[in-house]
């Protein structure tokens, strides 16, 4: 079982989880029995059942949506009606509720729901990456500042600035650049880990619902058109 299912905070923040793997790979090349087996988080069977059932809540919810709004029971809101009141409100009104406010199921969102969690976590790290990398400029940029008063401050025989506050910054800088390595290495696995998994979960799903097919429909859906979903439709969603 691969390591990173058990592994700590610590062991997955320095990726020392795949010291052992690097170590094989360093003596041979990597066969396919000397990967390891992937935890039933990871593999595509079990996760392709999670965007199923969202799209199918999905579905529901667009659907009770859409039938509320053909019911009446969903009202433009008192601006629309005022402005809608100066002129043709019967049509414009109309086309809000067969148009304008008719909901459509997104997979997109069904996706959301399953992996929106590995991929905001990868945003939260790639901001504060970010945010520490300038941060490292700017405390490098007062370090020079400062030794330039200090040089000045000592050419001119005057008492010197306390030391210390060089020492506090320099060690500031140190930890922001950690912190800016740290975040964007984890930036970088968090979302091509949500990437890979979802492009292994669609393709899954595909050839599920294809080898499903009857014959009827697969004279419609041709393996020409799966085969196109997986390498076209799939690979922009994995974008």
């Amino acid at each position: 079982l691969i390591p990173l299912a058990y592994a700590s905070i610590y062991s997955q923040l320095t990726y020392s989880w795949m010291t052992n793997l690097m170590i094989l790979g360093y003596q041979h090349t990597l066969q396919a029995s000397d990967l390891y087996k992937l935890d039933l988080s990871r593999q595509a069977g079990p996760l392709a059942e999670k965007p199923k059932a969202a799209w199918r809540r999905h579905v529901k919810v667009v659907a009770d949506w859409n039938d509320k709004l053909d019911q009446g029971e969903i009202h433009p809101s008192i601006l629309k009606l005022s402005i809608w009141a100066i002129c043709c409100r019967a049509v414009l009104e109309q086309n809000w509720r067969v148009v304008g406010r008719r909901k459509h199921p997104s997979l997109t969102w069904a996706l959301h729901n399953v992996f929106g969690r590995t991929f905001w976590v990868s945003s939260v790290f790639r901001v504060v990456g970010d945010v520490a990398q300038i941060m490292g400029l700017l405390v490098l940029k007062a370090i020079i500042s400062f030794s330039e008063q200090r040089l000045a401050v000592h050419l001119a025989g005057e008492l010197l600035p306390n030391v210390s506050h060089g020492i506090g910054m320099a060690l500031g800088l140190w930890i922001l650049m950690i912190v800016t390595s740290l975040c964007a290495n984890q930036y970088y696995w968090y979302s091509m880990e949500t990437g890979i998994v979802m492009h292994a979960v669609l393709i899954a799903c595909i050839f599920e619902h294809g080898v499903m097919l009857t014959g009827k429909e697969r004279v419609k859906l041709v393996n020409a058109t799966l085969v196109n979903h997986i390498s076209t439709d799939v690979s922009d969603h994995h974008i």
